[in-house]
């Protein structure tokens, strides 16, 4: 007869191993003992459910044949065996005598119940607390037998104790596959990987960047990451890391990184924070990529892009000085002749055809002249970019019948001339785009300096546009983004329908 409060000490000593205890072993045949002592019998096992769902894996077992054990590694849930039985009903299955057991007669396992000396069994199916099935908890008795609801009761909450740990044991079998995955993945990827704590420091490289640094593991831990970082980059890449870490923010960055051999080659390193289940902070995750050649070719094709700026705005000036010097002056000695033919013609239909083309010519030399300072305004290259943007103001309010208002502050009295051309050329773009398409009354544009950059910002208050549609048909807009890229700027834009537009442009000045 169960003595339960024995029994009730065996199970508080399993619940408290459970708890505590890391291999499974053991336990599971705690468990068997303690199921063969609760239900009176004289054998047990316990299964675990495979992953097609619909065969069980012996786990462990007690005071088996070993062929019958052996016979039992795995059983389908059309099995002539109880727990066969019990798997493909969901239930509870009790056979007080399998030798009067109609599912049995004649099977396999019949027989081996029968060469490990089984007269009775019982099978109880584990199930996790949602109620998904995870394995069985099996009893067997030597002689016919009929456990009662109370051998079940303390039974029952061993079973609950018994499924616990199987799926302990499932998801930290799931936990390791998945970390054997992920350890495959990062060590095999074409980038480098990285993790770090909560303390900024690294606790986690991959195989790439050990290779590409050719310095062990240890040496990156911490702050050792970065001993390999040019000195040139490397304040500025720790603040622009210590800076996103503190706020929880992604970051992107670029730097120089020594490569084994010596060179020194350019990563473009992303990282983003993460966080535990509970949601609490767990440090950084990220990955660096070497854009050396990328790096090289953006210079190459920065370096030909201003060329080709310079070359355009030589020939700009060329042409410039050719409508002043020459034909603006022949434009000007063709009207004095005018002006004197019409003083002189003898009829009056003479003089005002003369005075007509007079008015032409003066009217053409104006718009050469207007072309020509387009061209090159030389006010720029005499006064400085914030008188010349305050002039070009005036003078785009003056043509178009819209309000300019220009505001500088703190601007350079020099800047690099490719700066100020850069500038001029998008302010150039930006109020004739206004002026024209926006159908603004006011526009505000405002220079300002800010130390280590010059930052140029239009606003109208018009129509705004579609910002993709300009952007895939207008020569405007990357003209403007092509400018800018040359001498390292950012161009950004805001705009919508009916809202006005935004634009920026941004120039660092180091």
């Amino acid at each position: 007869m169960t003595d339960h409060g024995a029994a009730a000490r065996m199970l508080q000593a399993i619940s408290t191993r459970l708890i505590s205890e890391t291999t499974c072993d053991s336990l599971y045949l705690q468990i068997l003992d303690a199921a063969s002592t609760l239900m009176s019998a004289d054998a047990a096992s316990v299964q675990m459910l495979d992953t097609d769902q619909e065969s069980l894996l012996l786990l462990n077992w007690r005071n088996f044949h070993p062929s019958s054990a052996a016979y039992w590694q795995r059983v389908a849930a059309g099995a002539g065996s109880t727990c066969g039985r019990a798997l493909r009903e969901n239930n509870r299955v009790v056979v007080s005598d399998i030798e009067s057991c109609e599912f049995m007669a004649g099977t396999q396992d019949q027989q081996e119940y029968r060469r490990s000396g089984i007269r009775a069994v019982q099978s109880t199916p584990l199930c996790s607390r949602s109620g998904k099935p995870l394995g069985m908890l099996s009893t067997h008795w030597t002689n016919p037998h009929m456990p009662t609801e109370e051998d079940f009761r303390l039974f029952d909450v061993l079973a609950r104790q018994t499924a616990d740990l199987i799926e302990r044991t499932l998801a930290a079998e799931a936990i390791r596959e998945s970390e054997e995955r992920l350890r495959l993945i990062t060590n095999t990827a074409p980038v480098t990987i990285w993790m770090t704590g909560i303390d900024k420091g690294c606790t986690y490289v991959n195989q790439a960047w050990l290779d590409f640094t050719g310095r062990p593991l240890e040496a990156a831990f911490g702050s050792g990451w970065a001993d390999g970082i040019h000195p040139e980059d490397g304040k500025r890449s720790w603040d622009t890391y210590a800076k996103a870490f503190d706020s929880r923010e992604p970051f992107q960055m670029d730097y120089r990184v020594r490569r084994h051999d010596g060179a020194y080659r350019w990563m473009r390193d992303t990282g983003v924070p993460r966080y535990h289940s509970d949601g609490a902070f767990a440090g950084y995750i990220g990955s660096a990529m070497d854009v050396t050649e990328r790096k090289l070719a953006e210079e190459a094709l920065s370096t030909i892009n201003q060329r080709l700026i310079e070359a355009q705005e030589e020939e700009r000036a060329h042409l410039a000085r050719e409508l002043h010097d020459d034909i603006n002056q022949r434009l000007a000695l063709l009207t004095t002749r005018l002006s004197a033919l019409a003083r002189a013609a003898s009829t009056t239909e003479g003089k005002r055809t003369l005075e007509e083309a007079h008015e032409e010519v003066v009217s053409l030399t104006k718009d050469i002249q207007g072309l020509s300072h387009r061209l090159h305004p030389p006010r720029l290259e005499y006064l400085g970019i914030a008188d010349a943007a305050a002039a070009l103001c005036r003078e785009i309010s003056s043509q178009q019948g819209v309000e300019v208002c220009f505001q500088r502050e703190s601007v350079p009295e020099e800047l690099p001339k490719r700066i100020s051309v850069c500038l001029y050329r998008v302010l150039q773009e930006s109020l004739q785009n206004a002026a024209k398409h926006s159908s603004a009354e006011q526009i505000e544009v405002f220079l300002r300096g800010g130390g280590d950059h010059i930052e140029l910002t239009i606003r109208d208050f018009g129509a705004g546009f579609d910002l993709e549609a300009a952007t895939a048909c207008g020569l405007g807009l990357t003209s403007m983004k092509e400018r800018l890229r040359a001498v390292d700027g950012r161009l950004t834009i805001e705009t919508k329908p009916q809202r006005g537009t935004l634009i920026r442009a941004r120039v660092p000045l180091s």
